[in-house]
């Protein structure tokens, strides 16, 4: 059964790369390093939205994008960062400006119709200058969900005893 601490050792390390694989801040399809620079970034931003850190997470939110200006899911954060801290006309200016970068992304037009409170909308805006939105009264706003972050972890080490063919001779 020398086989057994192998396995177990095994499973172990598997189990702890799954329980690192818990969802991450959506960095746009950003790969390699573009993706390293951005997720530190995107998780503190939400981590800081989730407490109700306005200053840290319009701070890392737009430091994100000052990082990736071309990445839609990014000034998709950053324009939910600024509706959550009811600043409407400054989410409305995030999202016009990249509907001028991408100008046929559903994703944008639809959060920028569900700012004004209409329906989704595919045309593509005006490049006008964006002219904030009407005072209204603040609606809650639904809780973001927490991103748990991702802590290292350090892998599962079995003793394992030597095995006869590797042992010592004396």
């Amino acid at each position: 059964m020398k086989l057994k601490p192998t396995l177990l050792a095994l499973g172990l390390a598997l189990s702890s790369l799954a329980a690192g694989a818990q969802q991450a801040p959506d960095t746009g399809g950003a790969t390699g390093y573009r993706h390293f620079l951005l997720y530190p970034h995107l998780q503190r931003g939400a981590e800081a939205m989730a407490r109700g850190d306005r200053a840290k997470a319009l701070a890392e939110y737009e430091r994100a994008r000052a990082l990736a200006p071309d990445n839609p899911a990014v000034a998709l954060q950053l324009a939910q960062a600024y509706r959550r801290f009811n600043e409407p006309a400054r989410a409305e200016a995030v999202l016009r400006e990249q509907l001028r970068r991408d100008p046929g992304n559903a994703r944008l037009s639809g959060a920028l119709a569900e700012l004004r409170g209409g329906a989704p909308q595919t045309a593509q805006l005006p490049a006008g200058p964006a002219s904030p939105a009407p005072a209204q009264p603040a609606q809650p706003e639904a809780p973001v969900a927490p991103v748990a972050p991702v802590a290292p972890s350090k892998p599962a080490v079995a003793a394992v005893p030597p095995s006869p063919a590797f042992a010592p001779s004396a």
